[in-house]
């Protein structure tokens, strides 16, 4: 990163202030708050930033940065509706997608304090028809962390063909979906994997133990006393929102993103910057609990597997920092919220435009007001280890945790990855073990090498977590085998057919629910069509008994064969 400069005002400056409203404490005016980023530099670089991401004319942004408790900038630009050109300001309300989970979270933390509930508690002492059957202990905390095993439901209505933003679905259609369920992705507390179903199932346990909904209970718990009077959960998408940004998608020009859900708990809450402001200095310095409450809530809930997700907040490693932090995307609606507790820095973005990524964005303003001399990079992915001596080596199929495949192939033309679904994408040989991507800068591929035997591949970027994908073991389909794959297959918990037929090749017709599309065949018994991985399952005596699909959030659902 460059060394920031004190940019001084001049006429183009004064431009960017006329379209980017923000504001900075006076009396902060020429501190040297963070080291060497004096902050009147902070305020101009925000808004110069903000320039450069979003047009006045487009779907809007609103950011904020708070430092020991207290407010250092905030700025705002562009539009919160198209039709009327109404701009964005600081009391715009935008939905912050799954930035409300930390606020479920708190309020499970509330009921075990008033002695209402116990986080130990296996969930099903509160909604008891929920997997009534499965045999182990799925804790409260299990919901919280994402290591309950519960499956994602938009993953489930997707696999019955139902896109949840165009259809009106609501947390009691959420519910009885996960009633119909009788397995879970894994076993409570062996794997993490993030599910929206955690936090409808907590909103339920609120209403179910308070008598009253999470939207109400929130509201006078945590809203209200922090007068917090623009930030609710929405639980009718009919009901009015004050100054409401609408959401927008460029798709061969602005049109507006669709919207007619009542899901909530998971998301769902529309709240301002200046609402956010008053949360960020709560958690500072609380006033709702005491510090030992606010500690507890600020950590990791550890449970076996899993040390890295708490009450709705992230945690890692930013840089040598310690990082808090979450991301939410609902339709056109983004968030990402950012805290460093050692440097005692809160950033908040807020958009309701597609085209504006606020993971980056709030990356860059990170870099904006932490010294870069904090920073510690690490480049140990590109140090060489054991190399080989050939691209033959490293040709072939690589699998990654979550069962996806990639490629390595070589034609006339070069070397290639390629993932189903996806366009190839051409590499280039930066060491014996490291190649990049021709198409997307600083993205690179290094290949494991143990004993002269390529084991496994890792993608890494600067501003991305790393993907480790094992190499496969090579495995001939004979030529009988591609028909022995046809039927049809059932699954009553989602009451979802799937018929599979050979066409040619690798190439299969896939009928789900009476709509026909194509699969491929990436290895043996394993079926590959948009995002969906199919693996055929075989009882002891190898005949084929049926399915199992996986689909982001979504494991081991189980298929059935019927003919």
């Amino acid at each position: 990163m460059k060394r920031l400069a004190i940019i001084k005002k001049s006429s183009t400056t004064n431009i960017l202030f006329r379209y980017c409203t923000s504001i900075i404490l006076p009396f902060f005016s020429l501190a040297t708050l963070f080291g060497q980023v004096p902050l009147d530099s902070v305020n101009v670089k925000v808004n110069t930033l903000l320039a450069s991401k979003v047009k006045e004319s487009s779907p809007g942004v609103a950011v904020a940065i708070i430092k020991d408790g207290v407010l250092i900038s905030k700025a705002v630009r562009g539009q919160a509706n198209l039709d009327f050109q109404i701009p964005v300001d600081f009391n715009t309300s935008f939905n912050i997608a799954s930035n409300a989970k930390q606020f479920t979270a708190a309020c499970m933390l509330l009921l075990q304090k008033d002695g209402l509930i116990s986080l130990d508690d296996d969930f099903r002492k509160y909604v008891p028809d929920i997997l009534k059957n499965y045999p182990d202990k799925i804790s409260i905390k299990n919901l919280l962390n994402h290591t309950s095993g519960f499956r994602d439901v938009y993953d489930l209505w997707a696999l019955q063909d139902i896109t949840w933003w165009q259809t009106f679905v609501s947390n009691t259609d959420a519910i009885n979906l996960l009633k119909k369920q009788t397995d879970l992705n894994f076993k409570p507390s062996s794997q993490y994997l993030y599910s929206n179903s955690n936090y409808l199932i907590l909103a339920e346990i609120v209403k179910i133990v308070t008598k009253t909904s999470l939207k109400d209970y929130i509201k006078a718990k945590i809203f209200e006393p922090l007068q917090m009077n623009q930030t609710a959960f929405v639980d009718d998408y009919m009901q009015v929102i004050p100054k409401r940004a609408d959401g927008y998608g460029n798709f061969n020009g602005w049109k507006k993103y669709p919207w007619i859900t009542s899901l909530y708990g998971d998301g769902g809450l529309f709240t301002t910057i200046d609402d956010q402001i008053k949360w960020e200095k709560h958690l500072h310095n609380p006033t709702l609990w005491d510090n030992q409450f606010n500690s507890v809530f600020l950590q990791p809930i550890k449970t076996e597997n899993q040390t890295f997700y708490g009450f709705g907040l992230m945690f890692e490693n930013y840089k040598g920092l310690t990082h808090t932090y979450h991301d939410g995307s609902t339709g056109a609606y983004n968030a990402s919220f950012d805290r460093f507790p050692t440097e005692k820095i809160s950033i908040i973005v807020m958009t309701n435009n597609t085209q504006v990524w606020t993971r980056g964005l709030s990356q860059e303003l990170t870099a904006l007001v932490i010294d870069k001399t904090k920073f510690i990079e690490t480049n140990n992915l590109l140090t060489e280890t054991e190399t080989t001596n050939t691209q033959l080596h490293i040709l072939g199929d690589y699998q990654f945790e979550d069962g996806r495949i990639i490629k390595i192939r070589k034609d006339s033309a070069g070397l290639y990855r390629d993932i189903y679904g996806r366009n190839p994408s051409k590499l280039k040989q930066e060491t014996s073990s490291i190649y990049a991507y021709e198409t997307v800068k600083d993205l690179k591929i290094k290949f494991i090498v143990q004993n002269k035997i390529v084991k496994s591949l890792t993608i890494f970027h600067p501003l991305q977590s790393f993907q480790t994908a094992i190499k496969l073991p090579n495995i001939k389909v004979e030529d009988n085998y591609y028909e022995t794959l046809n039927g049809k297959y059932f699954n009553a918990e989602t009451n979802t057919s799937i018929e599979i037929k050979h066409l040619k090749g690798n190439d299969y017709s896939l009928i789900k629910n009476k709509e026909t599309q194509h699969a491929m065949l990436i290895r043996k018994d394993y079926l590959a069509m948009n995002s969906y991985q199919m693996l055929i399952e075989r009882n002891s005596n190898n005949k084929i008994i049926g399915l199992k699909v996986n689909d982001n959030r979504i494991l081991n659902v189980r298929f059935k064969k019927v003919k």
